[in-house]
């Protein structure tokens, strides 16, 4: 995967950032970057880095890559690792130079997150003043991806990421990382 920097942005570009784990991304994760690409000019997806997660390299490779399946703008998209939302906000809204919050950023930014996530955009809304959109549909789950592989229906799994073996093993690799955690936990 090509290093995808932070985007500079310009008075008036209009950015829209997630914050998600996507220990497994899947094409109902591509769904989210798209509501993320028709809100924004640039889509800046921020993958959790909290030590229970998988490793933020392998994660934002198969996020790329499926993005890339589907035609989507890759230089819109930008994966970037963020502790919190917080962070991914502050990702995009803060003056590289000084590090404060820049308003016209601020303004031109909004959060995307699933519905199921409502109540944590309202808070990043009062607390921060950002706007936020709720990506109303949802298509796919990981925990469906892990369901398939533990019960030996390997082939669901590799028609939902396209029959590519490289995104097939991507997806294996992942989940060996989540099962090698799980025991050392």
């Amino acid at each position: 995967m090509e290093k995808h920097d932070t985007p500079t942005l310009e008075a008036g570009t209009n950015i829209a950032v997630t914050f998600a784990r996507m220990n497994i991304p899947h094409p109902g994760h591509v769904h989210l970057v798209k509501k993320m690409l028709e809100c924004g000019d640039q889509a800046v997806v921020c993958l959790s880095t909290a030590k229970k997660n998988t490793p933020f390299g392998y994660r934002a490779e198969l996020l790329f890559l499926l993005c890339e399946k589907e035609g989507l703008p890759l230089d819109r998209i930008h994966i970037e690792p963020a502790a919190n939302p917080y962070e991914a906000v502050e990702t995009v809204t803060s003056d590289w130079w000084s590090g404060l919050t820049d308003i016209v950023k601020l303004l031109n930014t909004t959060v995307v997150l699933g519905v199921d996530q409502a109540i944590l955009a309202q808070r990043l809304h009062d607390d921060l003043g950002v706007d936020f959109e709720l990506n109303e549909v949802r298509v796919g789950s990981s925990t469906v991806i892990r369901y398939f592989l533990e019960i030996g229906e390997e082939q669901i799994v590799r028609d939902i990421y396209y029959n590519d073996d490289r995104l097939f093993n991507m997806v294996l690799n992942l989940r060996n990382h989540e099962l090698s955690r799980d025991e050392k936990s």
